[in-house]
């Protein structure tokens, strides 16, 4: 690899006495955890951080000369790299022992450059979990620094120095007229991706046409007991049952009055639950946000706490394994230990086979999962040594590890079918049995992304496996205990038999509308990025910062919504840069980086192809003429129409402009017509920065505001219009036929 950036010269001391011998981590913190263990043969320091990095206010990259950036230290660290050079001077050895990633090879490279250290020595280690056992097997396996890990992050630095310094200018000049805020419009490669992403969401909601249908549940009894219970109506002529309005509804409630009730069918069989596999940095990341709500950002921040070490009584320890992680893999020491600590605390029968999960798109499985280092360490003892938040987060991660080394959790599952003329009735009780893995949780919790609306890990389930949820307590008499897959679980019901007849207590019918799909949470925005193969565990939360600096989605409560501005920024992008807004182009890129960290494909090529299309994709940018609306004239001057852009999104104007300065909207056309004229509907961005649905036939008026969809609902339907209960006679209480 040649140099790049100039190396600093720094005073030779010289010593009487042997050198330590210099270990050299990031973060302070670290330090502090690895002097603990390792005593005075080592003098472990830290960079800070990165201190080498492409210059803020040059492109510093050559792209005549193989793209070759020119790096330049860091201001802040330069007095930092003066006591490493002071401490490095005259020993006979080096550790770099910074990050097991992309990153943290980067910056060990880094530093070797500035202080002279050559890449090929075997100065490099690299441990999961700062503990005694795995740094002393790290320092007895020194390795040269890898080009391959060095390569892949410089190509990704530089691939994004280009698109944001290259692409970002012609962003301000066409969405000209931000004034002092203009300084924040930026276009990344990776940023833009994930804009759309969330920007085509709102749109979908903004889209959406709920639709209006019933629902109905019986209460029904033995003959012989008062045990009341409810059954959902779920098929007639055995087809499907779908109530459209309240007019069929109350069809259906007068047939269902008249009927007679009759148990057809009694399944009971057992049910297994498995737990989820111990958290990867998505994982992790979602379920912070379901059940702490935490922002991506300060889940990392705070896992990077508990990585590099907290002050225990016994010094500063290290509690999680490296928390930038694809894998849900473990080792065989923490399979053991787990073992160890599940039969002491819960018995053997509570021993699982250990959870594994399905790998992600793009995963490399580098590094284990995230994980306690030391798992008899739990949540509780180590109260007091943490912050609230650090307590929060390292609950999570300990609970899910031990959880994923236990047994399922068992339910004795009876489905009870029900006959009622030429309708179908079906209600289901589970109770639980045995708690395998929820001993940890609680019988009551839902998973750990289970309160994602849309989120849920792969294979958690697993084959034979169904969740169990509302399994919270008992149930009043007649009343349902939370849902399964749309369907009402009790958990209790009376002991049926088939051929049993039942007698109707009530009927209940309740009206419900489709929701839209839920924005996107930060956990959920995750989730849909891995699941494309966008982005990596080390870049997800940067990736959702840099969304929120530039000022392109806002939060409302927990759910990310496109500002206006950000709806502009992604209009423009798509009509003149459709690759870079592409979500596959952009995985290909992923995997062409994992490629050269593979030592599969030589970087400068992969920047060299990427270029080549880029490089005309700006300049068909510059060139381009406004885009002519066909079929369209100026309703004030008859002048041809042409589409512009601006901070408010795309709109029309007329192409005598200035002399002509008529100028209407232009949206996104969508399938639903207008109620009122019959006309094509589109979405459009107002300029007080909502999407609102609008009818394209000038002379309508018909608008529909975005937020007429009610608030979020998690995924959960809407009811509207409460109980209808079948009507009474006012003297004996029974129902009117």
């Amino acid at each position: 690899m040649q140099q790049r950036g100039k190396k600093m010269r720094f005073p030779t001391v010289a010593s009487k006495r042997k050198p330590k011998t210099p270990i050299i981590v990031e973060s302070p913190t670290k330090t502090r955890t690895l002097k603990r263990f390792l005593g005075d043969e080592y003098d472990v320091l830290a960079t800070k951080g990165h201190v080498r990095d492409l210059p803020e206010k040059d492109f510093a990259v050559d792209l005549e000369r193989g793209f070759r950036p020119t790096y330049e230290v860091i201001p802040a660290r330069r007095r930092d790299l003066a006591v490493l050079a002071k401490h490095v001077a005259g020993a006979d050895r080096v550790y770099l022992a910074c990050d097991p990633d992309r990153e943290g090879e980067a910056i060990a490279w880094h530093v070797a450059e500035v202080l002279g250290i050559e890449p090929d020595r075997r100065a490099r280690i690299e441990f999961n979990e700062i503990t005694e056992r795995a740094v002393r097997a790290a320092l007895a396996a020194p390795r040269p620094i890898d080009l391959n890990l060095v390569n892949a992050q410089q190509a990704r630095r530089v691939l994004d120095r280009i698109v944001g310094y290259q692409l970002s200018p012609l962003l301000q000049q066409r969405l000209g007229g931000w004034g002092a805020g203009s300084r924040s419009l930026s276009a990344g490669r990776v940023q833009s991706a994930a804009l759309r992403i969330v920007v085509e969401r709102e749109r979908e909601r903004v889209a959406f046409v709920p639709q209006e249908y019933w629902r109905i549940r019986a209460v029904l009894r033995p003959v012989d007991r008062e045990e009341n219970f409810q059954a959902e109506v779920v098929r007639r002529d055995g087809e499907k049952l779908q109530l459209r309005n309240q007019t069929e509804a109350d069809e259906a409630l007068a047939e269902l009055r008249q009927a007679s009730y009759v148990v057809a069918d009694v399944t009971r069989r057992e049910v297994s639950e498995r737990p989820q596999p111990p958290f990867r940095t998505s994982t992790l990341q979602r379920a912070a946000s379901a059940r702490l709500g935490f922002p991506a950002a300060k889940t990392m921040a705070v896992a990077q706490q508990l990585y590099e070490g907290v002050d225990l009584p016994e010094g500063t320890v290290g509690l999680i394994t490296y928390m930038r992680t694809d894998s849900t893999r473990i080792s065989a020491e923490a399979r053991a230990a787990a073992t160890k600590f599940i039969e002491a605390n819960y018995g053997q029968e509570y021993v699982g086979p250990g959870a594994r999960g399905k790998a992600a798109k793009g995963s490399q499985d580098a590094h284990e999962a995230i994980r306690p280092t030391d798992v008899s360490r739990t949540p509780d003892a180590l109260g007091p040594y943490l912050t609230p938040d650090q307590q929060k987060l390292y609950r999570l991660i300990w609970q899910r590890f031990v959880a994923s080394q236990m047994a399922p959790a068992v339910y004795d599952q009876t489905t009870v079918d029900i006959s009622a003329g030429r309708y179908g009735l079906r209600t289901t009780a589970r109770i639980l049995r045995f708690p395998g893995w929820r001993a940890v949780y609680g019988a009551g919790e839902a998973d750990d992304e289970a309160a994602e609306p849309g989120a849920g890990e792969n294979g958690g389930a697993g084959n034979g496996s169904e969740p169990a949820e509302g399994i919270d307590g008992p149930a009043a008499p007649g009343e349902q205990k939370g849902k399964r897959n749309g369907e009402a679980v009790a958990d209790r019901l009376p002991q049926l038999s088939p051929g049993e007849p039942l007698v109707l207590v009530d009927l209940l019918a309740s009206q419900h509308f489709t929701q839209p799909p839920p924005r996107f949470t930060q956990g959920t925005l995750v989730a849909e990025l891995e699941r494309y193969g966008i982005g990596r565990p080390s870049t997800y939360a940067p990736i959702l910062e840099t969304l929120r600096q530039r000022r392109y989605v806002r939060s409302v409560g927990r759910y990310l919504v496109p500002t206006s501005l950000g709806i502009a920024v992604y209009d423009f992008l798509m009509e003149h840069f459709p690759h870079v807004m592409d979500l596959q182009f952009t995985a290909r890129m992923e995997e062409q980086l994992d490629a050269v960290e593979r030592g599969e494909s030589d970087w400068v090529k992969v920047l060299e192809e990427f270029y080549e299309q880029f490089a005309r994709w700006l300049q068909e940018a510059q060139t381009a003429e406004p885009k002519v609306i066909e079929g369209q004239t100026c309703p004030e001057c008859g002048g041809r129409l042409v589409e512009r852009f601006s901070r408010f999104g795309r709109f029309a104007a007329c192409e005598k402009y200035p002399a002509c300065k008529y100028t209407r909207d232009v949206g996104w056309a969508i399938a639903e017509r207008c109620p009122e004229c019959g006309q094509v509907l589109q979405v459009v961005l107002t300029r007080q920065g909502r999407l609102v649905v609008k009818c394209t036939a000038p002379e309508c008026g018909y608008l529909r505001d975005s937020e007429t969809h009610g608030e979020e609902a998690g995924g959960e339907e809407s009811v509207q219009g409460g109980v209808q209960a079948a009507p009474k006679c006012e003297e004996c209480g029974a129902d009117l036929v």
